[in-house]
């Protein structure tokens, strides 16, 4: 049987998404810097010269796994914000959907992203500014419904993010929990809640 024009584009992105889903496997059990093009290929079960059509590197192959995963969960965050409930409500949620999509990366995987200096930080630098502009909005919002104290200045939200940032690096100090998200959940717990238990 012969081609139609349309199959040569559906088994393109065929390949593709094969070649994402094999290369997110292997991240998700070794994390990305240890996993080469050639073993991505060879787990996708496709050639170097496929995988050089849709990516430039394996930065590239990252980068587009985190973007699928940012933009859902951006669009997640933007409908909890404009939802009806109430300020803690939605805190809660947000703190709920940061651990569910933390949950969904291994610690191999975490430990790299959060590590990175390359290409890939610098994709994580730019989704975390226009996180952070999301968010600010969304305590200024707050602040003039007058559901967050107007003495909490974006600001200082920015400090804070960035010191929870490097404090996620501090290797010495995730040692400390049994995992690496159990570590990162106290970080946030603390930057949303405090230190004083909840009743």
């Amino acid at each position: 049987m012969s081609a139609t024009p349309n199959q040569p584009s559906r088994l393109r992105k065929g390949s593709k998404l094969t070649i994402l889903n094999a290369a997110e496997e292997l991240f998700q059990r070794y994390g990305f810097k240890r996993v080469t093009v050639e073993e991505i290929c060879a787990h996708a079960r496709v050639s170097k010269m496929t995988f050089y059509k849709y990516f430039r590197n394996k930065e590239a192959v990252v980068i587009q796994i985190l973007s699928a995963k940012s933009e859902a969960a951006y669009e997640e965050a933007q409908a909890i914000m404009a939802s009806t409930r109430s300020f803690p409500e939605k805190v809660q949620l947000l703190v709920a959907q940061k651990h569910k999509n933390l949950a969904q990366m291994s610690e191999a995987f975490l430990q790299d992203y959060l590590q990175d200096e390359g290409a890939v930080q610098e994709y994580i630098q730019a989704v975390s500014a226009r996180v952070t502009d999301l968010f600010i909005a969304f305590l200024k919002r707050s602040q003039e419904r007058g559901e967050l104290i107007v003495t909490v200045k974006p600001e200082l939200f920015l400090a804070y993010l960035d010191k929870m940032t490097e404090l996620a690096r501090n290797q010495q100090l995730a040692d400390l929990y049994p995992s690496y998200n159990e570590y990162l959940e106290v970080l946030n717990n603390i930057f949303y809640y405090g230190i004083v238990p909840r009743g």
